[in-house]
């Protein structure tokens, strides 16, 4: 199998166990009655967490998780991605009317994209040695 590929299931795979904290953390958050923007930060977070223990040891298999400079870019895009999930998310909810269920799922969606991307040619870029071939 193509590493890149492997590489990117692999990233699915946390990806969807990330979005499953994720989610799950949410719904019980505002079912809590918890405002859906303070929910969606406590639940990204747990996610976070997750995907950057499991994505750096298993994923990516850095031998950079805890130093300065790849916590730092693993911080940076995540909290893009956590201001872009959360404007996205108010936005279909509050603003297009869409079911919250639903919303959130667009919203994992998109959250991944930003995420894999960052991940992937910023955050463990170094610890990634691809043949010119394999581009």
């Amino acid at each position: 199998m193509n590493s890149k590929l492997a590489l990117l299931l692999k990233f699915g795979v946390v990806g969807i166990m990330n979005s499953a904290i994720d989610a799950s953390a949410f719904l019980i958050l505002a079912a809590w009655g918890m405002p859906i923007v303070a929910a969606q930060i406590c639940a990204y977070v747990l996610g976070t967490l997750n995907s950057y223990l499991v994505n750096g040891r298993w994923t990516f298999k850095s031998d950079q998780l805890g130093k300065a400079g790849t916590l730092l870019r693993f911080l940076t895009v995540n909290l893009i991605t956590l201001g872009a999930t959360s404007a996205m998310l108010v936005a279909l909810h509050e603003h297009a009317g869409l079911p919250l269920l639903a919303s959130k799922i667009l919203v994992i969606g998109f959250g991944l994209f930003l995420n894999f991307t960052g991940s992937r040619f910023w955050v463990y870029r170094s610890g990634l040695s691809y043949k010119r071939s394999d581009s």
